[in-house]
């Protein structure tokens, strides 16, 4: 047994044996006379954080991500957690960085906007404490920054948390007044950082949380500042800058009854980031660029800038978006005139080297959003029954500015109040059950508006400034004058009702089934300058029900626990806010997803190894707002998760995905189209955009783009006595189709990040490296529609240089 060990054993020897004849000189009243003991047995696990310093083996019980008090290897589902010591330690700070320390957690691009994260190859969900987040698609750069946790449910949420994605969420578990073993903080303590990086990236934040009384009842608060400016990597870009605060006051209303209270809010101004333009195979390959400026120059008044009217004098009809027949070579022009204005220069067009910096990007570019989040709970834990009354709010409003044709802007709100009953309802020697009761009622009310039916990605030569031939006027900079072509007002109040059940039989068999009823009234209306299909001024509401629910059943064998999983979800498919078209609200609001599961979790060596090993199915839709279309896509693939504490020293991490979308059943899907499907000379259609409809049942289009074949990750930590830490990653990602189109083939890369940090008394000096190998690799954009039109370049080898000061801990 290793001397930690003996010592907590000791410890806990000691202190059960203080507590024994504690307790028997209270009931003689000297001790001198009281009862012989001949034998004391005492049982004990080793504690979470004991023996792990590295953060790397939950074993608590964490209600957050399932809605029961139940631990990871327990839970019957694909579920992964990252302590706040291994967000640190392997550098994880955007939500594709998942991708190295689990399974099935890789991100395609989203124009460079790392918001939400891919699960299963699908955008997941975003929760905050257990609580369903907005609807977020690339709105802003997300921030896992104050974090004292992060939970990675792979599949639904749980049904008593309210219909969700089937391809599953990020609850993010926010650093609170409260120490890790749930009670109070008992002194004040905090820390404050100073960051340096690559492109002048610069970073300070601070936290500071300690007890406090309030009305004479016993509490604690915790703040948390961040401030960070950054620089860019891809020329014309101007950077992103970040601010965040986060607070949160805990107070003990009774012994059993507490309130947490709390808030964060995040400022983000940026931009964009699309990539290279123009992509084909000899790009990808050689880094050849098929350079050319258009044959038209569209800006008729020499204002600098193509304005929406401009463009409908030579295409008023097609609005340069002209569509080919599936590989026809034959576009349905509208003109002449139009014709031409598809064409590249011939006096120009040449093959050119380009660096990955080089990107469609602008200083013009522009993007903006706040979103504040705030919670109110009171938790009362008696007799057998837990009750928690949860009420969360959700804002946000942001806009999305592009020079080549593209901008939004979107205004969220989002009101739950849910009411989780916990009955620990049978427990005996053979049988224990619990039931959990949930109503809840939300409110969701979301304005989005987009202009995408001008975008023009390839008029751009990147090899040269933006200028006057590609950059477009913004709709968020001239509403009257150059229309949202989409505005859409949604309002959604839904009442609903989950249960949840969880049985053990006999310490070995484990049920757990949750069924949950939704009500939704549902209202959307159209702006008056819609472009079609969409109608000016059309509205329509609906009142809609629909049920969901799990079941999954596991075995507990030794240190196996083998567990199989079949879900249902129904929920509103929206665009990018959550918005719902006035069509589909007029017809079909709803859609379901299904998932099966089946997997085996391994926990043994003394709590030391960790492992889980799954296969799914799932069937689920997606929106496509460009075209208001829902789209079928099936998911199959296989996860497998390990952790492992070789010794006190040095931890071990593996993870591997094997993952594959496919549309199911096979539809028809609108694409922009590159030059390798439309029969069209590349210099004879970047000018603006044909698009086409790839054929329903060609099997050469029926996978997804973007996903990766395979994705396997190792990660190792190294800690040398209390001071010295070193930690690295290495992923091997897959090959990957660009777009649906399968037209280019990104190519397979190895992702290298290491890090070492160095500790003395108060301080801590940290650098890492992302991208150690100076590797160049690419991740698809958008692949559902834009994929096979552009693609993102990832950024070089890069550093981060933290020095952080910790004030008020025992060293």
């Amino acid at each position: 047994m290793p001397n930690l060990y003996r010592v907590v054993a000791a410890v806990v020897l000691l202190a059960a044996g203080a507590a024994a004849a504690e307790d028997a000189a209270a009931r003689t009243g000297d001790g001198e006379d009281a009862e012989r003991v001949d034998e004391l047995v005492v049982e004990a696990q080793r504690l979470e954080g004991e023996g792990d310093a590295m953060g790397l083996l939950p074993t608590r019980p964490q209600e957050t991500a399932f809605g029961l008090a139940k631990s990871l290897h327990e839970t019957p589902r694909a579920v992964t957690s990252v302590s706040e010591t291994m967000l640190e330690s392997y550098g994880i700070r955007r939500v594709e960085d998942f991708a190295n320390v689990t399974a099935g957690a890789y991100t395609a691009s989203f124009f460079g906007m790392s918001g939400n994260m891919d699960l299963r190859g699908s955008q997941a969900d975003m929760h905050f404490r257990g609580m369903r987040r907005l609807i977020s698609a690339g709105g802003w750069v997300s921030l896992i920054e104050a974090t004292h946790r992060v939970d990675i449910v792979r599949g639904p949420a749980s049904p008593i948390h309210g219909p969700g994605v089937i391809s599953g969420y990020l609850n993010v578990v926010p650093k609170t007044a409260r120490a890790e073993e749930g009670r109070l903080l008992e002194r004040t303590s905090g820390e404050a950082s100073f960051s340096l990086g690559s492109w002048d990236r610069f970073e300070a934040d601070a936290q500071v949380g300690g007890p406090v009384r309030l009305f004479g009842k016993p509490g604690g608060y915790h703040v948390f500042a961040l401030v960070e400016e950054s620089g860019s990597f891809y020329r014309f870009h101007e950077g992103d800058t970040q601010r965040m605060l986060q607070s949160s006051l805990v107070v003990d209303l009774r012994d059993n009854v507490w309130l947490e209270v709390g808030q964060q809010y995040q400022r983000w101004r940026g931009a964009e980031v699309a990539g290279w333009n123009r992509i084909d195979q000899k790009l990808i390959d050689t880094g050849m660029y098929l350079a050319g400026t258009p044959l038209i120059d569209l800006d008729a008044d020499r204002d600098g800038r193509i304005s929406q009217a401009e463009v409908l004098a030579l295409s008023p009809a097609n609005r340069l978006t002209v569509f080919t027949p599936f590989g026809s070579g034959i576009g349905l022009f509208e003109s002449d005139a139009e014709r031409d204005a598809l064409r590249l220069d011939p006096a120009t067009v040449r093959r050119v080297k380009v660096s990955a910096d080089q990107c469609l990007c602008s200083a013009q570019d522009d993007g903006a959003a706040d979103n504040m989040a705030a919670y109110l709970d009171i938790i009362a834990e008696l007799d057998r029954v837990t009750v928690r009354q949860k009420l969360f709010l959700d804002y946000a409003d942001r806009f999305i500015e592009v020079s080549y044709g593209f901008s939004q802007a979107h205004e969220t709100f989002a009101a739950e109040e849910r009411l989780e009953v916990v009955f620990d309802a049978v427990r005996t020697d053979g049988l224990t059950a619990n039931l959990v009761v949930a109503p809840a009622v939300r409110y969701y009310d979301t304005h989005a508006r987009q202009d995408f039916l001008f975008e023009y990605f390839n008029r751009r030569d990147i090899t040269r400034p933006p200028s006057a031939l590609d950059q477009r006027v913004s709709s968020w900079d001239s509403p009257v004058d150059n229309p949202f072509n989409i505005d859409v007002e949604t309002t959604a109040l839904t009442a609903g009702l989950g249960l949840l059940a969880d049985v053990t039989i006999a310490d070995r068999v484990s049920l757990l089934g949750g069924w949950r009823r939704d009500r939704y009234r549902i209202e959307s209306a159209n702006g008056p300058a819609v472009y079609g299909p969409a109608i000016p001024d059309d509205r329509a509401s609906n009142t809609v029900g629909e049920s969901s629910w799990s079941v999954s059943a596991s075995l507990k064998l030794g240190a196996w626990r083998p567990y199989v999983t079949v879900a249902k979800q129904a929920m509103p498919v929206g665009g990018q806010s959550g918005e719902v078209a006035v069509n589909n609200v007029r017809t079909e609001p709803l859609q379901a997803s299904s998932l099966r599961e089946a997997g085996v979790k391994f926990a043994g060596f003394g709590g030391r190894v960790r492992a889980q090993l799954d296969y799914y199915e799932q069937q689920r839709t997606d929106y496509a707002s460009q075209t208001n279309e829902i789209l079928a896509v099936r998911g199959v693939g296989w996860e497998f998760d390990l952790r492992a504490l070789v010794s006190d020293r040095l931890a071990l991490l593996v993870s591997a995905t094997r993952p594959r979308l496919y549309r199911e059943p096979p539809a028809g899907r609108f694409i922009f189209a590159p030059p390798a499907i439309t029969g069209f000379a590349p210099e004879d259609q970047y000018g603006g955009i044909l698009g086409t409809v790839l054929p329903a049942n060609d099997s050469r289009f029926l996978e997804r783009g973007a996903l990766p074949s395979h994705v396997r990750s190792i990660g190792l930590g190294y800690r040398h006595g209390d001071r010295l830490g070193v930690n690295l990653t290495a992923s091997r990602v897959g090959p990957a189709w660009s777009g649906v189109a399968q037209s280019v083939r990104l190519p397979s890369y190895t992702l290298v990040n290491a890090s070492a940090s160095f500790d003395r008394g108060p301080w801590r000096v940290r650098v890492s490296v992302q991208n150690a190998l100076d590797e160049l690799y690419f991740q698809g954009n958008f692949p559902q529609i834009f994929g096979d039109v552009v693609t993102l370049p990832q950024r070089p080898r890069n550093w981060r240089l933290s020095v952080t000061r910790r004030f008020g801990q025992r060293e």
